[in-house]
């Protein structure tokens, strides 16, 4: 591949693709079998709505509480998507164990009332909730609780993007911002669903997978809140390599040529050549669907320049992606050149 099938190649990010279809894991990764507590129906079919508020209410309480351990938070986070997507927990079991963890399934009846054997989960169902239990807020809170598998929490970013989706949710699905906002977890809870579903390649592969294939059976609110969780897991991990597509090559820049990014080049042409491989509807989702290894080839270190210059050229015309999380590194590099 040359420069110029590079530049041909350019602008591979410019869609959203909703359907993806993707080989088997060839990576695992193992952890320590942290217990996840997974609240479920017990009645099959039609859910009571005292079942759907206490499994809800009880979800949501939890990833509130800033001090619970990190088998909670994962298992509350399954429960909400399970209970979401329909989802069998047995079809999740083997894959949590390769995963490090392991389910304890509590069940929840038409009385809504969860069993008196785990005091924290009772804690947490105690509390009051003072909003409606309904289709529109479920899928509204989802739509900003799911995609946080893939958001790294920042100290500056983190509150942000919390309220930026919020207030999209609410246009989405007609409930108040202010009350989304008002139910954003803590940093460290946000922090241990990324962690904790991200760090393991199948986990999280499954969980994106299990969004897509409802997304592509259904047409319903729940839908409505896959999109937006979609295109907010829209080029996760690929920040960097989506700078330098969109302001470098796809422009077709002069400074692609420049003495800084020339030791970059064949690097990036590589990464080209790779995607020139993929499915479009794979591309926008690499991360969720291919492994670290595979993914090598957009190791940021392999493009540090020309990542840099990207950058200098992106604030330029966006300067909210001055709140980028490489931003110090990029300007860092950027400073040293100029």
């Amino acid at each position: 591949m040359s420069y110029d099938d590079l530049a041909s190649s350019r602008g591979v990010f410019d869609c959203t693709y909703r359907i993806v279809n993707a080989p088997a894991a060839n990576t695992i990764d193992k952890g320590t079998n942290v217990k996840l507590p997974i609240l479920m129906p017990r009645a099959q079919g039609i859910v009571h709505f005292l079942t759907t508020t206490s499994i809800v209410s009880t979800s949501i309480h939890l990833t509130m509480m800033p001090n619970i351990n990190k088998g909670y938070t994962l298992g509350i986070y399954l429960s909400l998507l399970f209970f979401n997507l329909d989802v069998i927990p047995a079809n999740f079991s083997d894959i949590c164990k390769s995963a490090g963890f392991i389910m304890e399934l509590i069940y929840i009846g038409d009385d809504g009332m969860p069993p008196d054997t785990d005091p924290i989960i009772v804690e947490a169902f105690s509390q009051p909730m003072v909003i409606d239990i309904d289709t529109h807020f479920v899928c509204a809170i989802s739509s900003v609780l799911i995609p946080l598998m893939g958001k790294q929490p920042t100290e500056q970013g983190y509150s942000s993007w919390w309220s930026s989706c919020c207030k999209a949710a609410e246009g989405r699905f007609n409930f108040l911002a202010a009350v989304l906002i008002s139910l954003q977890p803590p940093r460290k809870q946000a922090g241990t669903i990324y962690s904790g579903i991200m760090g393991s390649f199948v986990l999280h592969k499954a969980v994106f997978t299990a969004l897509v294939d409802y997304r592509r059976a259904h047409s319903d609110k729940v839908s409505d809140f896959i999109d937006v969780t979609l295109a907010l897991l829209k080029n996760t991990g690929m920040t960097h390599f989506v700078l330098i597509d969109k302001y470098l090559v796809t422009p077709n820049q002069p400074a692609l040529m420049s003495e800084k990014a020339k030791p970059h080049i064949d690097n990036l042409i590589q990464a080209y050549t790779y995607l020139k491989g993929v499915a479009d509807d794979q591309k926008n989702y690499l991360k969720f669907l291919k492994s670290d290894d595979e993914l090598g080839v957009f190791n940021q270190q392999k493009f540090k320049n020309v990542r840099a210059i990207a950058y200098h050229s992106a604030i330029k015309k966006e300067p909210s992606l001055s709140n980028y999380s490489n931003v110090d590194t990029c300007r860092e590099n950027t400073d040293r050149r100029s």
